[in-house]
């Protein structure tokens, strides 16, 4: 096992383990953050994999980054496997990827293949994200981006997606 294979078990098992520990709220842990870098750090081999135990609030926080970065979703089930897909937040300027991953019952990564984004769907992506955001109103979306409206559909035009804006626009 790989040393990523191996940090991706770990996190699995943190997940298992937090799930048991916070059953009666069904997971629910506004710190949950905090929690795993805990598990990670005080019972598991995290720190012997990383040749040094990581400072707690930098792996807090890379773990709430993360969670932030990216959504997944599981795809469908084909047995025991698990067919994820996964996103990021579209960030203009960043290298950003999309992927999915077959992963087995144990969480173990039976499959993985990412692809890095060109800057042009990149920007696509941020438009449709942005949109959906502000549930497809225009003005909304574009005072979010200290824009005016007017300039938010000329790049939405340019991107290509003005059909898919006047079927979704609210006004």
């Amino acid at each position: 096992m790989t040393a990523t294979e191996s940090v991706s078990a770990l996190l699995h098992e943190a997940a298992e383990t937090h799930h048991i520990v916070y059953r009666i709220v069904d997971g629910d842990d506004p710190d949950w953050a905090s929690w795993y870098a805990d598990w990670l750090l005080d019972h598991s081999e995290l720190p012997q994999l990383l040749g040094s135990a990581p400072v707690r609030s930098h792996l807090v926080h890379e773990l709430v980054q993360l969670d932030r970065d990216y959504t997944s979703e599981r795809g469908y089930q084909m047995g025991e496997f698990d067919l994820v897909r996964f996103r990021p937040s579209f960030k203009p300027g960043e290298e950003n990827h999309i992927g999915e991953a077959i992963v087995d019952g144990d969480g173990a990564i039976a499959y993985l293949k990412t692809f890095r984004l060109s800057e042009a769907q990149i920007r696509r992506g941020y438009l449709l994200e942005l949109l959906a955001a502000h549930n497809w109103r225009l003005s909304a979306a574009a005072k979010a981006i200290g824009t005016t409206p007017e300039d938010l559909r000329g790049r939405i035009r340019a991107a290509g997606f003005e059909t898919i804006l006047r079927q979704k626009e609210k006004p």
